[in-house]
């Protein structure tokens, strides 16, 4: 009779003799966990507060794109930046309500989770840029842990758990978006948290293992660990709806273990025994997932009475797509994103050699894990590696799109690459008997933790990142905009656009909204098109210097200006999104 394997059991029984973390391991990540930790909270107020950070304290706030619209609807007179701003604060008498019924209408495809969560942190610590990247930099610490849970559950290894939390702490790319005003980080954390849930769950789903009593003396610790993998679904379908292909990725596992396919070193069967059966938990399982989907039934009628709306507020993933060159180039850089990261450029030449060899490494940490990882290990990694890229990749590959490019909607697969990173890593530091190699290897991972303590040093000192595409270019029109004494901003940029660069200007610039909005139903004509209100000499009097700002300004927009009858327009700045233009006399 194989024996029963207990879940509440240590790990290290299944961990080989010939393994162990060197001695200079858990030093470093201290030293590196301090460093992350610390610069997770250094500076959240200095980078661009870019389109879609607004489009949260929108959210938050209560108010909506539609409110700006119609405010600004009739208005000819230039307004400071703070009135622009004053729709990044509580909406006078708004709740939570307001809250979910703001992106009902204008997001209907981000659940609510997060901005519930952060208009009740803005209550307690206000609602400004630092505090609200300060709501996601505090989530960003639960996935330290989580990490390393998920990797004592894949691999019971704590040299390669400890790997794992110090690339994740030093990662540029966790670091982006633990300071990031949106729900990435919130993400990251239930998707680390539900897998290791889950693999928890099934490891006490086996024979009598799971009939032993939790500390709370009431539920079985079979229970227990299938109700927190529910409670974390529900979360995780309420924080992204891409979330769900994590859930598929869990459930496709699931099955190829459930059919007897794949087997654990630590399952209490072996497949040549006669009294050999699959691990338990299928009906564990089953009732969970059902309990989430029940309970994330009321927004899933949301999507489905917002459907039109959702898919025209998401049609830009299937617009502007680069080359199949261009996007090879993109995947490839994005590939070093979670040890090493440039900065601005999404790919540069110079670092070529750079990018190959983290991709080279990638390859060869995927080949190591199916050679030397538990079977089951592996195949857990690669389905959620697999199935929360191939739906994005497919569609981007055979129609067009540029879904793969936004590393914001891969995260789990990025999650995959930096587990089997630290498998890699911290498998051959911890081997015996072999210094050269492991001598060598140590070397590498000496390299590859400082690149991203480089990266990661760079990016807490930068004003403008990748990240904040839209808005890319705030800081350098900005420069422009402040030589004059007196300057005027006309704004031809949809709605959060506008308010994002309100961020950057002195408080007596006058700014002019178009007033039309990008996520609201609301038809507006000219939408997009060139807007030149005619001034009055006495408001003309109030300013040195009329600027036009665009953003991704079309053809037809500049024949427009070029049309314009009055006066001249002078292109002084041309960035990557924005162009500035002065309107001369």
């Amino acid at each position: 009779m194989a024996p029963v394997s207990d879940c509440s059991a240590n790990f290290q029984r299944n961990r080989p003799s010939s393994h162990r973390s060197p001695r200079w391991l858990m030093p470093v990540v201290v030293a590196l966990l301090i460093f992350g930790i610390g610069l997770r909270f250094t500076h959240l107020d200095k980078k661009v507060y870019w389109y879609d950070e607004v489009s949260t304290s929108l959210s938050v706030s209560g108010n909506s794109e539609l409110d700006i619209v119609q405010d600004f609807a009739n208005l000819s007179k230039p307004v400071s930046p703070a009135v622009l701003q004053t729709y990044q604060q509580f909406k006078p008498g708004s709740t939570g309500q307001d809250t979910i019924q703001r992106l009902i209408n204008e997001n209907p495809h981000h659940p609510p989770l997060y901005y519930l969560l952060g208009r009740q942190w803005a209550k307690l610590f206000g609602l400004t840029p630092g505090t609200l990247r300060g709501l996601a930099a505090v989530i960003s610490l639960g996935s330290l842990p989580l990490a390393y849970w998920l990797c004592q559950e894949l691999f019971s290894m704590p040299t390669v758990s400890w790997m794992a939390v110090a690339l994740m702490a030093i990662s540029p790319l966790h670091l982006a978006y633990a300071q990031e005003a949106r729900q990435y980080s919130l993400l990251i954390t239930l998707v680390l948290g539900s897998s290791a849930a889950f693999l928890w769950a099934m490891r006490c789903s086996r024979d009598d293992a799971g009939q032993l009593r939790s500390p709370l003396k009431v539920l079985s610790l079979k229970s227990l660990s299938w109700g927190l993998y529910s409670l974390l679904l529900i979360l995780g379908f309420y924080t992204q709806l891409f979330f769900g292909l994590v859930a598929l990725a869990h459930g496709m596992y699931g099955l190829i273990r459930w059919a007897g396919w794949v087997y654990l070193p630590g399952d209490p069967v072996a497949p040549e025994s006669s009294e050999s059966h699959p691990p338990g938990g299928r009906w564990g399982y089953i009732t969970a997932s059902a309990i989430a989907l029940l309970a994330f039934t009321p927004w899933l009628w949301v999507i489905f009475r917002e459907f039109k709306n959702a898919d025209r507020l998401t049609t830009w993933t299937k617009e502007y797509a680069p080359t199949r060159i261009g996007m090879a180039k993109i995947w490839l850089h994005n590939l070093s994103l979670n040890f090493f990261d440039q900065g601005l450029e999404q790919f540069s030449q110079n670092l070529i050699p750079a990018y190959l060899a983290f991709a080279l490494l990638v390859l060869y940490g995927i080949y190591h894990l199916g050679r030397k990882a538990p079977t089951a290990s592996t195949l857990f990694i690669l389905t959620l590696m697999g199935s929360t890229a191939l739906p994005l990749f497919l569609p981007d590959l055979i129609l067009g799109g540029r879904r793969t490019i936004m590393p914001r909607y891969l995260l789990p697969f990025y999650l995959g690459v930096q587990i089997t990173v630290a498998y890699l890593l911290g498998s051959k530091i911890a081997v015996m008997g072999q210094q050269a190699k492991s001598k060598a290897w140590t070397i590498t991972t000496g390299v590859l933790l400082g690149a991203g303590v480089l990266s990661c040093g760079v990016y807490s000192q930068a004003d403008v990142w990748w990240t904040k595409a839209f808005n890319i270019d705030n800081v350098a029109v900005a420069e422009i905009i402040h030589r004059s004494d007196r300057p005027l901003v006309i704004n031809n940029g949809p709605v959060p656009f506008a308010i994002s660069q309100t961020y950057h200007l002195k408080p007596e610039t006058g700014v002019l909204l178009e007033p039309y909005c990008t996520n609201c139903q609301q038809d507006s004509e000219g939408r997009g098109e060139l807007n030149i209100p005619d001034l009055s000499d006495e408001v003309t009097a109030q300013f040195s210097n009329r600027f036009l700002l665009n953003s991704y300004s079309s053809e037809d927009w500049k024949a427009q200006l070029a049309d314009w009858s009055g006066g001249t327009a002078k292109l002084r700045y041309k960035g990557r999104v924005s162009q500035l233009w002065e309107l001369l006399p």
